[in-house]
Parts: C-alpha cells; structure tokens; sequence
C-alpha cells in the first residue's frame, strides 16, 4: 500500500513542533497560551492515522514504537536522572523510581507523552470496537476542549502574573 501524505496536516505538525520547542525553551505568552494545542494535536493526529485502516497487527505495531522510543529516551536521559537522584535518601529514591514507571520519569519530564500515546490509541482502539465513540464523540469532544482551555487558561495567568512582578 502507498503511503500519501497530508500537506495540511504535515504543515500543522511544523508549527505544533515549533511550539512544543517554545514550551520546553521560552516563558512567552504564545508558548503558554496557544502553543498548548500542539501536544493534544499529535495525540490526535496519531489517533487519526491509526484510523485509518485500523486492525490488531498494527495497533500492536504502534504501540511497541512509541515504547520502543520511549525506552530509548529513557537510557538516553539515564545521566539527567542519575543527577536528578542525588543527594536524596533511599526512601525518596525508590519513590522516584517507582512514579518513572507510570510516566513521571526522574529521567525526562517529557517522557509521560509516549507512554499516554500508547495507552490512549489503545483505550480508543477499545473503545471503538465496542461502538462507544458513536456515543461518546460529543462529550470526548468537548472534554478535549475543556482541557485545552484549561491549559491555556491557567497558563497565560501564570505567564502575565510572573510578568508583573
């Protein structure tokens, strides 16, 4: 099968991808406010592609690439988390360890994105097979927007607040 591609798409991922840098590199209201969508966007565009042609095989194919590179992110960032456990006792160790497990890497902030990519095209995968989507996409819909919102919201307060002072 051919792939084709979607310049739209492909030219929303440039700019999401641009924001996503300004959110990890800059305190600039754009980067709090607007580029918040660009996150939940790659959620969705992964959610999209899957949809396409959906069936096991590949849903299995995805997920283990999204954990494969989160795997690899995580050795990557081993010496950050190394650094980041210094100093602190067994107790707290552990406990840092244990949370790496369920996406709050001591590693990597960013890590909790490929593992929630993985369980959320699974979830949706499951979801759909059971036709609960059909009823479901208005309240999903608006749940995604409220989220957005939120994000953006608290964000630009926190942005403009620490810009007064």
């Amino acid at each position: 099968m051919e792939k084709r591609r979607n310049a739209t798409i492909d030219f929303i991922r440039i700019i999401a991808s641009i924001l996503v840098i300004a959110i990890h590199t800059t305190n600039g209201i754009i980067a709090e406010t607007i580029g918040r969508w660009a996150v939940p966007f790659f959620m969705v565009v992964t959610g999209y592609f899957y949809f396409l042609n959906p069936n096991h095989d590949r849903l299995i194919h995805i997920i283990k690439n999204l954990l494969a590179l989160w795997l690899v992110w995580m050795v990557v960032y081993i010496p950050n988390g190394i650094y980041s456990l210094m100093g602190l006792g067994v107790k707290q160790i552990i406990s840092k360890l244990i949370w790496s497990i369920i996406g709050f890497s001591v590693f990597y902030v960013g890590s909790w994105y490929l593992p929630a990519a993985a369980f959320g095209i699974w979830v949706v995968d499951y979801l759909n097979k059971r036709q609960l989507p059909k009823k479901l996409t208005g309240s999903i819909f608006i749940i995604f927007r409220l989220c957005i919102f939120k994000l953006c919201w608290f964000s630009f307060r926190k942005t403009f607040n620490d810009s007064l002072v």
